[in-house]
């Protein structure tokens, strides 16, 4: 009977394992702005102009290389780097707001919310409440 629970054991991890994708595809920087305005023209009934603008405004806003975790981050160091996010995410939100109408806008921003909300449930965090109004 052990040796049995043994196989199975062994044959369900071999199985898992052979689920998993070989190689996450990797897009460069420019596909993955081309591929996020497409997206945002699907779910927002964007016009070419709008497309393209939101094109140059990504590319213009690229993700920052941070070195990978060596040891322990100090805390200013880390409250250093929460700080360069928000304010990329401000001026990011500036600039789209800037090219898209209000309606866009405003499901843009619930789509936003949405997605830190997936990303949230995958990393095993509570998702966040959709208004979040300070009590005090």
């Amino acid at each position: 009977m052990k040796h049995f629970i043994l196989i199975l054991a062994l044959a369900f991890s071999t199985f898992a394992e052979a689920q998993r994708p070989e190689n996450h595809e990797k897009f460069t920087p420019s596909q993955r702005v081309i591929l996020q305005a497409k997206k945002m023209q699907l779910d927002l009934e964007l016009t070419d102009k709008q497309v393209s603008q939101l094109v140059e405004i990504f590319k213009n806003s690229p993700r920052p290389e941070y070195p990978k975790k060596s040891g322990e981050q100090t805390p200013e160091a880390n409250y250093q780097k929460h700080l360069d996010r928000l304010d990329r995410q401000l001026a990011l939100q500036k600039e789209v707001k800037s090219v898209l109408n209000e309606a866009q806008f405003q499901t843009w921003k619930s789509r936003q919310h949405s997605k830190k909300n997936r990303m949230a449930q995958h990393h095993g965090k509570r998702p966040m409440p959709a208004n979040r109004s300070k009590k005090h």
